[in-house]
């Protein structure tokens, strides 16, 4: 029995000894731990920023994908356009300090984005749909090429000196609906020369200027928060939101959302309004359909968007001037088309909510100016051959 015990020992030796030599091993002795693997192991801390927003390129399975990435402090917000349901899928999650995150879709429920960064500028981990269980792995790195660097910033401003007068004198009214306020998201480009970069946010600055509740004119974000500061009366108070938002950031094209909404004081409802600015980012210049449709094509391509509007929103309860269909001036250059918003009241009553017409580029693509920043965006899309 000794004897055994011995000869057993003898051998464990051995092959201990074997499995700590140099020699290298192959490839049936490599254990591959993908990033469902890794992403249950303890990592160490990651330093990501507080706040940022780049652009990702990389592939889900087989698939090339383009990537909005946003993180404001531990909330991550992935946004892309998806071939496998042909629209954009936007998911929205939590960062931990490991780098390590769990994003499911607003909109699709079912698709879900699990993985974490390898470091500030790469991203890799599994893609899945619950509906179909499929399951993809998925790896990321920044896109820095013919994009543009974006950062954002949130301003507050409150008002409640109203309120504290009413609450001193002991009047019963007084509550925080009284005060007034400013909330403010607000967007900063940076081109690659300061010319195409001053042009940008002076043409930002100015959307959001326009939606001052004040009755002096806003040239300054500064201007606009210290607005609220000289409200004196209780019935003048209000809510003010003014939001940007990003809506295309590739193929040299920049499209940026402001979006207002106004609640005064004893109001049945908010008001709301916005606006769209296309840009090109290598001068900084505002976009219109001038620069994107071919001039002989225009009227066709207002016939188009007519026929759109009715098929996407009925022809009926609607209230255009002087009775005939026109289209808003401003629009966002999206990764599928050109979209359009009408906001309530405009043309239809405020119940109506907010009417659009999205233009796929293939319904247009032989109006386009040829050689363009729409036909690049196109390529890159493989909308054209």
């Amino acid at each position: 029995m000794i004897r055994t015990i011995f000869i057993v020992l003898i051998c464990a030796c051995v092959l201990m000894g074997c499995t700590n030599q140099n020699t290298p091993l192959s490839d049936k002795d490599v254990i591959v731990l993908d990033s469902a693997n890794l992403s249950q192991q303890p990592n160490a801390k990651i330093h990501l920023p507080i706040s940022f927003y780049k652009k990702f390129e990389g592939v889900i399975g087989s698939d090339t994908v383009l990537v909005d990435l946003t993180k404001k402090d531990t909330v991550l917000t992935v946004t892309y356009f998806d071939s496998r349901i042909g629209e954009n899928s936007i998911l929205y999650g939590r960062v931990g300090s490991d780098g390590t995150f769990d994003l499911f879709a607003i909109y699709h429920k079912e698709i879900n984005f699990s993985g974490s960064f390898s470091n500030e500028t790469s991203i890799s981990g599994i893609w899945t749909d619950a509906s179909t269980r499929d399951t993809l792995k998925f790896s990321m790195s920044e896109k820095t090429d013919n994009v543009i660097a974006v950062s954002f910033e949130e301003l507050h401003r409150t008002n409640c000196r109203v309120r504290d007068k009413m609450e001193s004198s002991g009047n019963s009214n007084a509550s925080d609906s009284i005060c007034s306020r400013i909330d403010l998201d607000f967007i900063k480009v940076a081109a690659s020369t300061q010319e195409a970069t001053q042009n940008m946010n002076k043409v930002i600055t100015s959307m959001v200027c326009a939606f001052s509740n004040s009755r002096d004119k806003c040239n300054a974000i500064d201007e606009l928060m210290n607005a609220v500061d000289s409200i004196k009366q209780e019935d003048a108070a209000y809510q003010l939101y003014i939001g940007c938002s990003l809506v295309t950031n590739e193929s040299d094209i920049l499209c940026v959302k402001v979006q207002q909404s106004l609640f005064m004081l004893d109001a049945a409802h908010p008001s709301s309004n916005g606006f769209y600015c296309n840009f090109d980012i290598k001068t900084g210049k505002q976009l219109t359909l001038d620069d994107l449709i071919q001039k002989k094509y225009m009227i066709q391509f207002n016939k188009l968007a007519e026929k759109k509007f009715g098929e996407e929103n009925g022809y009926e309860e609607w209230s255009f001037p002087n009775g005939k269909f026109k289209l808003r001036s401003d629009f966002a250059i999206t990764n599928t088309g050109l979209l359009f918003t009408y906001y309530p009241d405009e043309i239809g009553s405020y119940i109506l909510g907010t009417p659009q017409i999205h233009i796929p580029y293939e319904d247009f693509q032989n109006m386009i100016k040829p050689n363009g920043l729409i036909q690049e965006l196109m390529k890159n899309r493989k909308f054209l051959n």
